[in-house]
């Protein structure tokens, strides 16, 4: 315990800043963020091995239907499939992964379990290309993120959002990588100008992917406001990166405009469609009158947090916000397409839900303090890096509720369950972030004290515990 903190150096980066990579001016050694690393990535691989052959996810059914409708790059009209309205990389990468032979569902399980695993490790070279990478807070957002029960899920499943999570983390990426001082350091112009084209084409992958997507055009907006709030940038050298940035936008949509003009506009007068219109009515008339009847009232029924305590039931509140996303965070919905496979391995056992259970009814109070304390910090010191990163999240979190509000009122179809956790998967980070930066009140404590050693072994011990409990009990 003596050796578990140690003094930030900035050796991460030759232009890390030592007071925004350190957890009371102090920083973990390199052991302890390997030893997290191999922890894991044999929980990765556990999972895969565990669930593999099982086939689950919310639509899983209209997935794989539309991957085998695929002939080469021809694709079926938009409103022929019910999920034939969505952009088609996903279900090119599936089939792409069925050349090695493997049928669909496995194949979309391989895409998925890539898909999560290259995640982490873009968001693993994000962190440390900010110098947060053995910090106790950068720790607990990075392994923590990818140890949510959510994301383990989606690692396994027939599912759109791994590959929205990928996207989310490579324009993060490449939007860090641009505007983050630190990551920027010794920078020539033509390494700058890469950098800017790599955003561009981030965010066409990510239109290619889901409509979803369209709102990671906020990630490198955010970037630069909060790299300005970091290094206090002149405002001329603001100006200069905001022109290439709408270089950068420019070039999303050289990219995109051709398909969705063809593909959706030429077909069906809209660059957005939906299937809701076609698939859909039952109960959605009645249910958009409501909202005009009463909106006032829909709106608190979604927003709301006095329900029934979420812990022991059995499914999510498909018309509350907090009971739908908090809900499934931390616990499989059974009504989300999980059902048994005939070997029963798909039910979770009651000791794994007791698992998400206590996560339920414990952390949101560590989320609420977390974010508070953020909040108070920034108004009253300049911001360091790992508050940038918090500020990008909170506000795109934000913009991600408010998206997912405005869509669940435009299409109130509840039992296809708008309110879906994984329908803003990004958020995951928000919320990690809110319980990772409670790790800096140890910044209170003296800097080399037997306090502040203890903390930080309790910080990596609960930290490792989340990760290979949630991992190796395959708790969603």
């Amino acid at each position: 315990m003596r050796n578990l903190c140690s003094q930030g150096t900035g050796e991460e980066h030759p232009g890390a800043v030592a007071d925004s990579v350190t957890f009371t001016q102090a920083s973990a050694p390199a052991r302890v963020e390997r030893a997290l690393l191999a922890l894991l990535v044999l929980g990765k691989l556990f999972v895969a091995l565990v669930t593999w052959g099982i086939s689950t996810g919310f639509d899983r059914g209209p997935y794989l239907e539309m991957v085998r409708s695929i002939r080469g790059l021809d694709l079926p009209p938009v409103d022929e499939l019910f999920y034939s309205y969505h952009p088609p990389l996903c279900f090119l990468l599936t089939r792409g992964i069925m050349l090695t032979g493997l049928g669909a569902a496995r194949a979309a399980q391989v895409h998925s379990f890539l898909a999560v695993f290259a995640s982490f490790l873009v968001a693993r070279h994000v962190m440390k290309s900010l110098g947060l990478l053995r910090s106790f807070p950068g720790l607990l957002l990075l392994y923590g993120s990818f140890s949510m029960p959510i994301v383990i899920g989606l690692s396994w499943g027939v599912e759109m959002e791994s590959t929205v999570l990928l996207c989310f983390i490579l324009v993060l990426q490449a939007s860090v990588a641009c505007f983050f001082p630190v990551a920027r350091a010794q920078d020539g112009p033509t390494r700058v100008r890469l950098r800017f084209l790599w955003l561009g084409v981030c965010l066409a992958l990510g239109l290619y992917t889901k409509f979803t997507c369209l709102l990671f055009l906020a990630v490198p907006v955010l970037c630069l406001i909060a790299s300005w709030a970091v290094a206090q940038r002149p405002l001329r050298e603001v100006a200069r990166a905001s022109g290439r940035l709408a270089g950068s936008f420019a070039l999303t949509g050289l990219l995109a405009a051709p398909f969705y003009g063809v593909h959706y506009y030429a077909e069906t007068g809209t660059f957005l469609p939906g299937n809701v219109e076609k698939f859909g009515q039952p109960g959605l008339a009645a249910n958009r009158d409501e909202v005009d009847r009463d909106l006032e009232g829909v709106l608190w029924r979604l927003l709301t947090v006095n329900v029934p305590d979420l812990r022991g039931r059995h499914d999510s509140i498909n018309d509350n916000w907090y009971g739908s996303f908090w809900f499934q965070l931390w616990r499989r919905d059974p009504s989300m397409g999980y059902p048994p496979d005939p070997e029963g391995r798909n039910a979770s056992p009651p000791r794994v839900r007791s698992i998400g259970d206590f996560y339920l009814g414990n952390l949101r109070w560590f989320l609420v303090g977390g974010w508070l304390l953020f909040v108070v910090t920034v108004f009253r010191r300049r911001m360091t890096v790992l508050e940038g990163l918090g500020l990008v999240l909170l506000v795109f979190g934000v913009v991600l509720v408010v998206a997912q509000l405005a869509f669940a009122l435009n299409t109130p179809k509840w039992d296809w369950q708008p309110l879906k956790a994984k329908y803003i998967i990004p958020a995951v980070f928000t919320v990690v972030y809110g319980l990772a930066y409670t790790a800096t009140l140890g910044e209170a404590l003296p800097p080399g004290s037997r306090v502040q050693r203890a903390l930080a072994l309790v910080v990596v011990a609960l930290l490792a515990l989340f990760v290979g409990v949630n991992h190796f009990a395959v708790v969603y």
